[in-house]
């Protein structure tokens, strides 16, 4: 197996945050390698948006920046300190979600 690159040495990674940074974590609880964290490799972009690699154990993974410790942490959850179920957009789409079940149901 070919080993990666540690680091992307790509010019257009030159100023990017994220390269300075050593190590970036997978925070996503259902990715594979969630709580791992990895090179950062560079970046992806394509029709889904940007995708960060991170290589881990030899393997690069291709992952939203999202899923990465790179973003802020939900206010809610700070606020809640962990105790919060929903996030305030989960509590929007779920009132969308009930409006449409209820139109829908008074339809018929």
């Amino acid at each position: 197996m070919n080993r990666l690159p540690v680091v992307c040495t790509e010019a257009c990674n030159a100023a990017n945050s994220a390269a300075k940074k050593n190590l970036i974590k997978i925070v996503h609880p259902f990715h594979p390698a969630s709580g791992r964290s990895g090179n950062y490799a560079g970046e992806r972009v394509n029709k889904y948006g940007t995708k960060i690699l991170l290589e881990i154990d030899s393997r690069l993974w291709s992952v939203p920046r999202e899923w990465t410790d790179l973003i802020s942490p939900d206010p809610v959850e700070i606020i809640g300190e962990g105790q919060a179920v929903f996030s305030f957009d989960d509590l929007l789409e779920l009132q969308k979600l009930v409006d449409h079940l209820i139109r829908k149901n008074t339809l018929k």
